[in-house]
């Protein structure tokens, strides 16, 4: 992931342009991928100023696992929605699964445009099972 001015810019799925994703915005389909402006991450942090128990931190994934790799904090609920690649979210997952407990709740967001077979089979080391999926999303717990 890179960050470019007051956007970030990223490869958003597998063999991207191989597969020739389309984006729809505005009503108009585009190959141009999307980027994120700096305005979505303010209003997230205004959104949730007041409340105590949030936390946000401006990082890539890899500096935020970086910073609290060597910390014993555990995770009750993980959201993947960043990059979508299976590469990386398979990364997040196995750091995120490392630091969890019996409960710990994992949410994967657009979880058909990688390879979530690969992901979920990796989690059944660390006791991770579906719970629920939809549309867009796929829940797994960890039940051991």
């Amino acid at each position: 992931m890179t960050i470019r001015g007051d956007s970030t810019e990223y490869e958003h799925f597998d063999n991207q342009k191989k597969r020739g994703i389309k984006w729809k915005r505005d009503g108009v389909w585009t190959d141009v991928p999307p980027v994120y402006p700096d305005e979505m991450r303010l209003q997230l942090v205004k959104d949730f100023a007041n409340n105590k128990n949030f936390n946000f931190y401006h990082f890539t994934d890899r500096q935020y696992m970086n910073l609290f790799n060597s910390t014993d904090k555990i995770f009750d609920l993980v959201h993947f929605d960043g990059p979508h690649t299976t590469k990386d979210v398979l990364r997040e997952a196995l750091w995120f699964a490392d630091k969890s407990r019996k409960g710990t709740r994992f949410i994967f967001d657009d979880y058909f445009v990688y390879d979530v077979e690969v992901i979920g089979k990796a989690l059944t080391y660390w006791g991770f099972k579906v719970l629920d999926q939809g549309e867009n999303k796929m829940m797994m717990q960890k039940v051991e």
